[in-house]
């Protein structure tokens, strides 16, 4: 399991989505500065769970490939993505709970 998830094609297709990821928050926050902003599309809240739940799956299958090892190392990124998906599912479950609430895309810059 260590060598699937260390392979140079999953460390690419995480990669292919991070951009993705990247053109997809330019276009939400793009729509939403104005100040007579747009409602944002259905399809964009959509792409945007897909890739939650994409890059969730991706912190459990390294959670589960290194054990411990997740945590080890000089410069961590496993460490960095799970405080990003945990700081993701924060706003989601806000979002859930406050729907009257702001999109605060600023915070998903963090």
């Amino acid at each position: 399991c260590v060598h699937a998830v260390g392979s140079w094609p999953f460390e690419m297709l995480v990669g292919i989505l991070i951009i993705v990821n990247l053109c997809i928050f330019v276009h939400e926050v793009d729509l939403t500065a104005e100040p007579d902003a747009q409602p944002i599309p259905p399809w964009l809240n959509s792409v945007n769970a897909v890739l939650f739940v994409v890059y969730a799956a991706e912190v459990c299958v390294n959670l589960f490939a290194y054990r411990w090892l997740f945590f080890a190392g000089i410069v961590n990124w496993n460490t960095f993505d799970l405080i990003l998906v945990l700081s993701d599912a924060l706003l989601l479950a806000l979002r859930a709970a406050f729907p009257d609430m702001a999109r605060n895309a600023g915070l998903r810059v963090l």
